[in-house]
């Protein structure tokens, strides 16, 4: 199957969503309809015959290479403090390489925070709440640590075409 730039951007930002702190990208492999959250519907795409049905979507593991933001660095950045507020942008197909009919839903906003400073390098848990996601991971001493990469807490994938 091929594998493509430009699926999807990722940024970090601050709480104000104004300033880029961190950037990432997605990359796309075989694009297909793990599931859908309609009713009735059923996936149709697959890695043979590739798309995303409206209603439906694709979902890609936190641990398939190229589909987070690396947050190691992040304590060094300008204004860091534990549990400080952030923001994780996703924009999908953000160089118009789909066509859609409509490219107004293509970016969204989550807002997070990183629970503790002290690095990890396993597993993160996602933990969303009404007004965003706490990413926490447990340290080998068994206590609360930071984690390694921030990824999107839903997946945000292109719909094809509607039929004519």
């Amino acid at each position: 199957h091929w594998h493509f730039l430009a699926y999807a951007d990722y940024r970090i930002l601050d709480i104000t969503a104004t300033n880029t702190i961190l950037r990432g990208h997605k990359n796309g492999f075989c694009l297909e309809d793990i599931g859908c959250d309609e009713n009735g519907l059923q996936p149709f795409y697959n890695c043979t015959n590739q798309g995303i049905s409206k209603g439906c979507y694709d979902l890609y593991d936190e641990t398939l290479a190229c589909q987070w933001i690396d947050i190691t660095d992040l304590p060094n950045q300008a204004g860091y403090t534990p549990n400080t507020a952030y923001v994780v942008e996703v924009n999908v197909n953000p160089q118009g390489f789909f066509p859609e009919i409509t490219r107004t839903n293509n970016i969204v906003h989550v807002p997070f925070t990183v629970a503790n400073t002290t690095m990890y390098d396993g597993p993160a848990t996602l933990s969303p709440g009404g007004t965003g996601v706490v990413i926490t991971a447990p340290n080998p001493a068994g206590g609360a640590g930071g984690a390694g990469a921030a990824a999107p807490a839903a997946p945000a994938a292109p719909a094809p075409p509607a039929a004519a």
